[in-house]
């Protein structure tokens, strides 16, 4: 199963978080994140989509379903 990683990013968008901000909490450059955003990346590594997951969790519990959030 492959995760929607652009929704992931624009739901944290969507919900306030910069990419700046976003990216800082999951160890990343921004300019990678924002690769990411534009689907030009297919997966981020392990620990990074983990750091993502859980500031979606804690920005976008409403949206934080699996069903959501696969390709």
């Amino acid at each position: 199963m492959k995760l929607d990683w652009q929704r992931v990013l624009l739901n944290l968008k969507s919900a306030g978080v910069s990419v700046r901000s976003a990216a800082r909490s999951a160890g990343m450059d921004p300019q990678t994140l924002r690769h990411y955003a534009r689907g030009e990346c297919s997966e981020p590594r392990f620990s990074q989509g983990l750091a993502l997951l859980d500031l979606h969790l804690r920005h976008c519990p409403e949206k934080h379903r699996i069903e959501e959030l696969r390709r």
